[in-house]
């Protein structure tokens, strides 16, 4: 090579998958994963439909006495040997056209489930969750009205939770004339949307249940807030639960504060119906 000449280097690269040798390597396709039925809205409906969802029940108590108050319905589903998560496959319902059917079918199917353990006692209710977009159906007082009157279920034994959403809200007008049947309605998870206090103060409420996240913070500004918003819902004549209450102490707490029905492990686990001592 000549002086100042310049070097040139080639660097040859081998193909991916060809081994130094020139033989090629095999590798093995990544497992592909299936999608979780929890998922699949036809799966979820199907599941509703075939009565594989089904209602289990959390007493909900009164703070001065500890009787049950009330019954609250949720959905479980056993879904290949394992439960899968409500709260999920709630979501997935509600980006179909089949929210209403979903709501109702579970509502009538929480009331066949517990309705000797509600009639023997004098104001006992089911609770069931009802989406906003259910509620905000053209048709769905008359569709409600005559559930109940085919299942047999007075409309006073009802109670309609309404989760606080900031995407979709429950038509009030719709809220008024269920409560002119006789069905409560209450204001589920209030805290953590952005709407809670402008729809207790504008919409028709029975109840206001206090998510337990507000219930975590134990400072004295948190104490004042809390007071505020239970004198506030006592104000416009509604009554206050608490939820998630797991120990004395924090009933305690919730007792001082005012509220009037209290929800939690300490009250009772969700569970069927015939596995819940409703003597308690």
């Amino acid at each position: 090579m000549t002086p100042g000449a310049r070097r040139v280097i080639v660097v040859l690269r081998r193909p991916r998958g060809v081994r130094k040798d020139g033989s090629a390597m095999t590798t093995a396709a990544p497992p592909r994963t299936r999608r979780s039925r929890v998922h699949v809205p036809s799966a979820v409906i199907d599941a509703c439909r075939d009565g594989a969802i089904v209602p289990w029940f959390q007493p909900r108590r009164l703070v001065t006495t500890g009787a049950i108050e009330s019954l609250e319905a949720l959905a479980r589903w056993r879904c290949e040997e394992r439960w899968e998560n409500p709260a999920t496959f709630a979501r997935t319902v509600g980006r179909t056209r089949h929210t209403v059917e979903f709501d109702l079918t579970m509502l009538g199917r929480a009331w066949q489930a517990a309705r000797a353990a509600v009639v023997v006692a004098p104001g006992r209710r089911i609770a069931v969750n009802v989406s906003p977009a259910t509620i905000s159906g053209p048709h769905v007082v008359g569709q409600i009205e005559r559930l109940l009157a085919g299942i047999g279920m007075p409309p006073e034994r009802l109670e309609i939770e309404i989760t606080e959403l900031r995407t979709r809200q429950p038509d009030p007008v719709s809220l008024a004339a269920l409560r002119r049947l006789g069905v409560r309605i209450a204001l589920d998870d209030f805290g953590t949307g952005s709407s809670g206090i402008r729809r207790l103060l504008t919409s028709p409420v029975d109840v206001v249940k206090l998510d337990r996240s507000l219930l975590v913070p134990r400072t004295s500004h948190a104490e004042v807030v809390l007071d505020g918003i239970v004198r506030l819902a006592h104000d416009v004549g509604a009554a206050v639960v608490a939820e998630g209450v797991e120990t004395p102490v924090e009933l305690a707490r919730v007792a001082a504060l005012g509220c009037d029905v209290y929800q939690g492990w300490f009250g009772g686990r969700p569970a069927p119906i015939g596995e819940l001592d409703l003597a308690a």
